[in-house]
């Protein structure tokens, strides 16, 4: 029996220490010395990783490229190496990915490949769960228009079909067009629908599907009401499954959602559950503590506000930036980066909305317009970008993970946290280190939620070379990385003991082992 025993126990250990991974060794295969930059990652809807991004590699030949590699939950890369999705002459830039709703992944980017005929254009090409390419070589035409085609988004709006969204230079100005896709081969269903024609440049645009087999699309507008250049707003528009515009469908420019005095900008939105949704945006109406604030509103699907008043979020001293949401069960979590303690020492700020827009975390000797911190320590938070060096995905109860580079190290180091329904926090004060500055700067982190404990997370790291690696970790609920083992054996004694012995090859915030057996009837239990 006690050979039994040690069996299970062996298996047991073995299954834990390939369950977690701790990010150590680059995901990509090949090329660990050339620049990546601009990850973009998403869930496969099962809890596996895509992650794409530009890479230099032949930067001296065709320019840059977009590669792309899926990591399991376990850590492991089914598909071996990295895949290229994109080769074409120029350096494609840009890169946004979503997934399919089959296992697989569409990717939508910017391409130069006949910028001298007609501007940078819009490519996108979907791959299979397995990393096979399923549209023409190289991606599909969505959009080659006159002139220059950017900043491309992409969103699935049911099992068959997908609408792209991206900023248009065809015109006299920079507009937002989309068209719907059908995933079965990328043709387009649509002669491409202009979303506004308002003067100026419509930037930072904002997707989500509707519900209804339609889209929600969201832009800021430098026009503004009044009709001043220093006066931005948020504009809208829902298209239906024919394309067809839902709200102020006689407007050229769109539909006005955030129309006030002051700049309101760099809207975020996520589905309220209810078939509207949720937007937050950074704002400058009441021209005080250094100007900016973090706004909030809901909206149903007719474009019309559900909160009686904007809710004003956060009202400290100096300029917040940046917001972004999700919705987290029932309840919505605010992120923004927030400079209060000085403009050399930018940090993270969070806050909990629910359906009727009631602000639902104070910290302790605040006040509910405090917001809460996530990290305060000096130096930036986030260290790299305020709009891509943060990033967060909820918990499905109430709370979320927020992930940041951070600059409190000689160099950029990885740490997350995670916020809890009621306002604690689960790791240290300002963070669990996941990746430390030691071994080079690291930033850019995307995150996607794993199936059954915690996050995975992926980064960019100059280990070997300035932003030459990408790395991934799983980061468990009890904000522990797990360690990488060489080896687990166990062996009994003469006098009828078990003797266990392991050896690791790395470990990060890991502060003990346990050791269990099990009985009989296969339950464990620990003894040391």
């Amino acid at each position: 029996m006690k050979k039994l025993l040690l069996f299970i126990f062996t298996i047991s250990i073995i299954h834990q220490a390939n369950a977690q991974w701790n990010g150590v060794t680059p995901i990509v295969t090949t090329s660990n010395t050339t620049a990546k930059t601009s990850p973009a990652a998403i869930n496969d809807e099962s809890g596996n990783m895509f992650i794409a991004w530009i890479d230099a590699r032949n930067s001296a030949t065709s320019g840059n490229d977009i590669y792309l590699q899926k990591i399991n939950s376990d850590g492991t890369k089914p598909w071996g190496a990295e895949k290229i999705v994109c080769d074409a002459t120029g350096s494609q830039s840009n890169v946004y990915i979503t997934a399919d709703g089959t296992g697989g992944v569409i990717l939508i980017w910017q391409d130069p490949r006949n910028t001298a005929i007609t501007g940078d254009d819009i490519y996108a090409q979907r791959f299979n769960s397995s990393g096979t390419p399923l549209w023409t070589a190289n991606g599909v035409i969505i959009s080659d228009a006159a002139n220059t085609q950017s900043a491309p988004l992409i969103s699935m709006i049911n099992a068959t079909e997908a609408v792209a969204y991206w900023r248009d230079s065809r015109g006299a100005t920079s507009d937002p067009y989309a068209n719907k896709i059908l995933i079965s081969d990328g043709s387009k269903q649509w002669t491409d629908v202009q979303l506004s024609d308002a003067a100026g440049t419509q930037t930072n645009y904002a997707i989500l599907p509707d519900g209804s087999n339609g889209i929600f699309l969201v832009w800021e507008d430098p026009t503004g009401t009044p009709s001043l250049t220093t006066d931005r707003d948020i504009f809208g528009q829902r298209l239906n499954n024919s394309g067809v515009k839902q709200w102020s469908p006689t407007s050229t420019i769109g539909h006005p959602l955030i129309s006030v005095a002051g700049i309101q900008q760099t809207p975020s939105i996520c589905s309220d559950g209810a078939g509207g949704f949720v937007a937050i945006f950074a704002d400058q109406r009441t021209g005080t503590n250094g100007g900016g604030d973090i706004y909030a509103q809901r909206f149903d699907n007719t474009g019309t506000k559900v909160w009686p008043n904007d809710v004003r979020m956060v009202d400290a001293a100096g300029f917040q930036s940046n917001p972004s949401i999700v919705k987290s069960g029932n309840k919505f979590v605010a992120m923004w980066s927030d400079p209060r303690m000085g403009t050399s020492n930018r940090n993270i700020y969070v806050q909990q909305l629910d359906i009727n827009g009631a602000l639902q975390w104070t910290p302790n000797g605040g006040v509910a317009l405090d917001g809460l911190p996530i990290v305060t320590s000096t130096g930036h938070q986030p260290a790299s970008s305020t709009t891509s060096g943060f990033v967060m995905t909820d918990d499905g109860l109430g709370g979320a993970y927020i992930v940041w580079d951070d600059a409190r190290g000689t160099n950029n180091s990885i740490y997350t946290q995670k916020v809890n329904n009621d306002a604690s926090l689960s790791f240290a004060v300002d963070g669990a280190l996941i990746a430390s500055s030691t071994a080079g700067n690291q930033r850019t982190p995307v995150v996607i939620n794993h199936p059954t404990n915690g996050v995975i997370i992926g980064w960019l790291s100059s280990a070997v070379s300035a932003n030459s690696e990408i790395h991934a970790a799983n980061l468990k609920t009890d904000g522990t990385l797990p360690v990488t083992y060489t080896s687990i054996t166990a062996t009994v004694n003469s006098n009828q003991t078990i003797n266990v012995k392991w050896n690791i090859a790395s470990e990060v915030n890991t502060e003990k082992y346990t050791v269990e057996r099990a009985d009989d009837n296969g339950l464990f239990t620990k003894i040391g």
